[in-house]
């Protein structure tokens, strides 16, 4: 007759498989606000310092319960990198936005945004003018820059001549008040805008120049966020325009389509109190500066 032989386990081995059943058991038990107090400990963050601008140093503040495994930087220029707390050197001016992503344990993955702002690298221009022999007017310019290098300066006479030449001299055909401006752009991306009013007087018989490009802002000033764009065009092309601050800092750029004759564009613009400069080039060079005043 046989018998059916029955093996005895070890007591170890009834052990382990009881703590694992016993592990099992309560992790099916833990309670779902512990795993999310867990989870909460895995919190990408970061600061950073601009005082070796443009180098700006990253420090990680991230707030983790494991050990971080991998990190990942997107500096919002294309650059990236992969330690904890890097240092990125930016070529020009900008809002940056900078991500860290990291991962805890290889089982938690968390990200942090943040804008950085790069505006060390100023560039100024600057001219005086005098007018011994009117209606020609002799112009000085100036043009410079902390970071990099000058590329263009474009001097506009206002009456829709301009000249690449900083010391130049310039005849106006008619009287009349004329905005003149130096544009300086330099190769870290910085733009400066000088610009002042020349007022010719001295033709005899001459009428007041009919334009054939006008521009307007309305309204003047502005209380809301937002500000109506007039433009009278003899042809339809392109429109560049770009904001100034008072000491001639580029503020922001639009590109706009301008149709032949009379167009209105709706530009929006959340800036402080204060006086602005918007210049507006046309697709054939030819520009106007206007003052823009916002309460």
């Amino acid at each position: 007759m046989n018998q059916l032989a029955i093996k005895a386990l070890p007591m170890s081995a009834i052990f382990s498989r009881t703590f694992i059943f016993l592990g099992l058991w309560l992790s099916w038990l833990l309670p779902t606000a512990e795993l999310q107090a867990q989870a909460s400990n895995c919190h990408a963050n970061f600061s950073s310092s601009l005082t070796n601008c443009p180098t700006i140093d990253f420090t990680d503040l991230s707030i983790v319960s494991g050990s971080i495994v991998f990190y990942s930087w997107t500096f919002g220029d294309g650059g990236t990198a992969g330690i904890p707390s890097p240092s990125h050197t930016y070529t020009s001016n900008g809002v940056y936005e900078v991500c860290l992503n990291v991962l805890v344990d290889f089982t938690c993955p968390s990200s942090f945004c943040a804008f950085v702002t790069v505006e060390c690298m100023d560039c100024q221009a600057d001219f005086n003018f005098a007018m011994p022999n009117c209606p020609t007017v002799n112009f000085n310019g100036t043009s410079s820059t902390m970071v990099g290098n000058v590329v263009s300066h474009t001097l506009d006479f206002g009456d829709g001549v301009n000249d690449t030449v900083l010391n130049t001299s310039h005849t106006y055909a008619a009287n009349g008040t004329y905005l003149a401006c130096l544009q300086t752009v330099t190769d870290a991306g910085c733009t400066a805008l000088r610009c002042k009013p020349i007022v010719i007087r001295c033709i005899v018989g001459a009428a007041e120049p009919q334009q054939s490009f006008e521009v307007q802002v309305a309204p003047q000033p502005l209380s809301g966020d937002q500000m109506a764009l007039s433009v009278t065009a003899a042809q339809a092309g392109t429109l560049d325009c770009a904001l100034y601050a008072i000491d001639g800092k580029l503020l922001r750029r639009w590109d706009l389509w301008q149709d032949a004759g009379l167009q209105r564009h709706a530009l929006a613009f959340d800036g402080a109190a204060g006086l602005y400069l918007l210049r507006v080039t046309a697709a054939d060079g030819d520009a106007r500066v206007v003052r823009v005043v916002k309460e």
